[in-house]
């Protein structure tokens, strides 16, 4: 079976490398003899990447004579799998060949320091990256730049990453806000929307969620817990107030949330839309 084997090609980029960069790794180790590329787009901190699980199962069915990628790092940002990656390579006779920085091999004591020393310094490098970013975006939160993709109805991204009146949803979400006054509950406020065919009809959970946000009341909410639900528990790790124009007053915002809470005001809202 082994005279049958391939050499094998494992091409990874993280999604935040630049575009282009996997197509750049596929050519290089095609031009380097591959008969064979696995590629994917994953963090390289994944241990279980099924590009990389696929390589493993034809390392160890002995179809694979050489396991070719262009650095170390590409088999894994994880020392210690990188390690065991290479010994199980070693153990069924596959050779692993960076195209930058040669023969990678355990069998040897100057190899198995070699290949420590590069898979070690693989993952310091995405440690410390790792830091760099979520310094970088601590510093972005204190400024109050708006960094999730979602952005909350009303609003729109706008200077400096601010959050803005949307010139066109802004009077749409005033007008949500003032159907809940009248209602006095989620889930009669999203069925008044929905049977006059207004432009944004949520859930009734999404609906509270979204009144429940600070950024309605012109704060910066980040980092928020999921675990903590949709509802009135809903909690933030970070709020910077004051960041923007608040589509409600945090006086205003109150009054309405504790009409909201009141659960006979909820029933008697809803008796309210039966009649209608």
């Amino acid at each position: 079976m082994r005279s049958q084997a391939i050499r094998l090609a494992y091409a990874r980029v993280s999604t935040d490398e630049q575009d282009g960069a996997l197509e750049a790794q596929i050519t290089r180790l095609k031009e380097a003899g591959a008969d064979h590329v696995i590629s994917e787009l994953i963090s390289g901190r994944n241990n279980e990447r099924p590009g990389m699980l696929e390589a493993i199962a034809m390392v160890k069915s002995n179809r694979v004579q050489e396991l070719l990628v262009t650095r170390v790092d590409r088999l894994g940002r994880d020392a210690a799998y990188a390690d065991q990656l290479i010994a199980m390579c070693s153990m069924h006779g596959v050779k692993i060949r960076a195209l930058d920085g040669g023969e990678i091999e355990m069998a040897t004591p100057q190899g198995f320091f070699m290949a420590r020393t590069m898979s070690t310094l693989a993952e310091m490098e995405s440690r410390m990256l790792s830091m760099r970013i979520k310094k970088q975006f601590q510093v972005y939160r204190a400024q109050g730049r708006h960094l999730r993709r979602r952005i909350p109805f009303g609003y729109t991204s706008g200077d400096n990453y601010k959050l803005a009146p949307h010139p066109e949803n802004w009077a749409e979400a005033q007008y949500v806000l003032q159907v809940l006054r009248e209602k006095r509950s989620f889930a009669a406020s999203v069925r008044r929307l929905g049977n006059e065919g207004r432009k944004w009809v949520p859930a009734a959970s999404n609906l509270q969620l979204w009144f429940v946000n600070p950024v309605i009341r012109g704060h910066m909410a980040h980092l928020y817990d999921k675990s903590s639900g949709k509802g009135w528990n809903a909690t933030w790790g970070e709020i910077y107030y004051d960041q923007h124009e608040p589509l409600i007053t945090e006086a205003d915002w109150n009054e309405l949330a504790a009409l909201l809470k009141r659960t006979k005001n909820n029933f008697s809202s809803m008796s309210n839309d039966a009649a209608h």
